[in-house]
């Protein structure tokens, strides 16, 4: 009876968080569409703001929507019922040819309900969780394909704490280290001949600028682009963002502590943990209609294979430093994951300063980040399709390797 017990503490554990998380997800999700449908009836200022926060809470009702099978099969397991036969949808290979082109409908479509303003209210909710969601969907399949992802529980409960659990671990971590960060940045800038009394002087002209949003940007651009403050920014979001992140975002891999898995199965399962991350942040980070919604979208499809390609690579490193203590292994898997995700956010963080560049007449830096700038936009597309191609050599490799499990 004991031993039946602590099998089951697992099952009992991941349906309390689940159950909780979806609950909690829709209630915000609730929170948030009231709020938008508030702020509609605004204005045309408030209509966009309304926008914004319409499509943040589509985006949490579906995360929560994806959240109920963890719950649904772990509850399952505790009441020791038999989970329903799911319906045949077909072979996978099908889905990989296919979502593609969907891929390009939804955009299509979106494109065009995005520009046009009743539209946006009524059909580009919808069609910004397909368009985010197809690009996971696509890379996961050709991550997984002819790979064993264990039981339905296992898969979604470790597609939940990807998608929940490490999220808020790493919100709490990243707080945490932009406050230090901040901290030991104004010390240094304070430090400087007469920056106190500048930050003094800044700090008023913004006091008197609170109820205009634009004016304290505007403000803040020729600051925002000065070398220190560039260094700083590229340092905290190439550096230590995936540092943390990378150590966090295979939540659910960390949580399969102590069973007896194959490498192959620790990247499935950080594959599963990573779709999960891809799919929260990149439904939290692109919420704008209009012109933006395509760029902000068509952005997040080469964040979705870089998180599930790192926390995939990270997710197998950790089963093999349990199950075969190769730790050095781990740690280089690790420093490989970080140096991607850095890149990756180097390249990104030095376009957003381009932009800032062409909006003001101040220097950002010398020649490093303005021919990094200049070449984002292929270097962004080429580090995508490295990434899609490490995805299919990856699930090669472990498909053609020996079917024994790791001692």
């Amino acid at each position: 009876m004991q031993r039946e017990t602590t099998k089951l503490w697992p099952s009992a554990c991941q349906f309390a968080f689940s159950a909780l998380a979806v609950f909690t997800i829709w209630g915000s999700a609730a929170s948030m569409a009231v709020y938008a449908a508030a702020e509609h009836w605004n204005g045309t200022e408030g209509s966009q703001q309304g926008l914004s926060l319409l499509l943040m809470a589509s985006g949490l009702a579906a995360t929560g929507l994806l959240l109920l099978p963890s719950a649904v099969y772990a509850l399952l397991r505790l009441l020791d019922k038999r989970p329903p036969r799911l319906p045949y949808l077909g072979h996978p290979a099908l889905w990989i040819a296919f979502l593609p082109f969907l891929e390009g409908l939804v955009l299509v479509c979106g494109a065009v309900a995005a520009n046009t303003s009743w539209l946006q209210w009524l059909l580009l909710p919808a069609l910004h969780i397909l368009a985010i969601g197809i690009p996971v969907l696509w890379f996961v399949l050709i991550a997984m394909r002819g790979l064993y992802h264990g039981s339905p529980q296992r898969a979604w409960g470790i597609f939940a704490s990807g998608a929940v659990l490490g999220p808020f671990l790493i919100m709490i971590l990243e707080v945490a280290a932009l406050l230090v960060f901040s901290f030991l940045l104004a010390a240094a800038l304070a430090s400087q001949p007469g920056a106190s009394a500048h930050i003094r002087n800044l700090l008023m002209q913004i006091s008197h600028l609170r109820s205009s949003p634009d004016e304290v940007i505007r403000l803040l651009i020729p600051y925002a682009t000065k070398p220190p403050i560039v260094v700083a920014v590229l340092v905290f979001g190439a550096v230590i963002v995936p540092l943390i992140e990378e150590l966090l975002k295979p939540a659910g891999v960390w949580l399969l502590a102590g069973r007896d898995l194959t490498p192959a199965d620790g990247f499935v399962a950080g594959v599963l943990s990573g779709a999960g991350y891809a799919f929260f942040e990149n439904l939290a980070l692109s919420n704008g209609g209009g012109e933006v919604w395509s760029t902000l979208v068509s952005a997040r499809i080469g964040t979705a294979v870089i998180h599930i390609l790192t926390t995939g690579i990270t997710g197998w490193a950790i089963v093999q430093a349990w199950q075969n203590r190769r730790y050095l292994l781990f740690g280089a898997s690790y420093l490989a994951a970080v140096t991607i995700h850095g890149l990756w956010n180097f390249l990104a963080l030095s376009a957003a300063f381009a932009a800032l560049k062409e909006t003001s007449t101040y220097t950002v830096l010398g020649e490093p980040v303005s021919l990094a700038a200049s070449l984002a936009g292929l270097s962004l597309l080429a580090l995508t399709m490295a990434g899609l191609a490490a995805l299919l050599w990856i699930n090669w490799r472990l498909r053609n390797a020996p079917a024994a499990p790791a001692s």
